[in-house]
């Protein structure tokens, strides 16, 4: 199903459909390394799901492409207001670099949100309480989120499949 079916049958139930992606960063498109950061995005308007749509047509390019599709981080750090963000899971960048890195509190602040997860493993209630302090540092606010692929164990195997 397209997003234009789903936002049909969205609109058709009576519930509001957001154009949205967790999508992969990369550092560099010039260096073929898998450090592949996730992210996710959120259209603000209709602006924002053509330049969406533009993000993950172009991180399918050869040129950005290297196992996943990926976007770097100027081109996230070039989205428009159009465009949400936030700074999803584990795997995000401001909780796989160091935060000296040269990026870092660029990407720190292009976030919309800072994006805190309820798990219970000590590497998300680590990274929870560094969102915090970023939070009250930069002045982001905070959303709860959970990094839920499958809503069942079947399903999770399959997807790893």
């Amino acid at each position: 199903m397209n997003w234009t079916e789903k936002w049909a049958a969205c609109k058709a139930a009576g519930i509001k459909y957001i154009h949205s992606v967790e999508i992969y960063l990369t550092e560099s498109l010039a260096d073929k390394v898998r450090d592949n950061y996730h992210t996710v995005l959120m259209a603000r308007n209709m602006d924002g799901v053509r330049e969406l749509n533009e993000l993950i047509s172009r991180s399918t390019d050869p040129e950005h492409f290297y196992y996943v599709n990926r976007i770097s981080f100027d081109e996230f750090l070039n989205i428009s207001s159009n465009i949400i963000s936030t700074s999803a899971c584990l795997a995000s960048p401001l909780n796989k670099l160091p935060t000296d890195h040269p990026k870092y509190m660029e990407l720190v602040n292009k976030y919309d949100f800072l994006e805190v997860q309820a798990h219970s493993h000590p590497d998300q209630i680590e990274f929870n309480r560094r969102l915090l302090e970023l939070s009250k540092l930069t002045g982001k606010p905070l959303i709860a989120g959970t990094d839920t692929h499958s809503a069942s164990k079947y399903k999770a195997d399959c997807r790893s499949i």
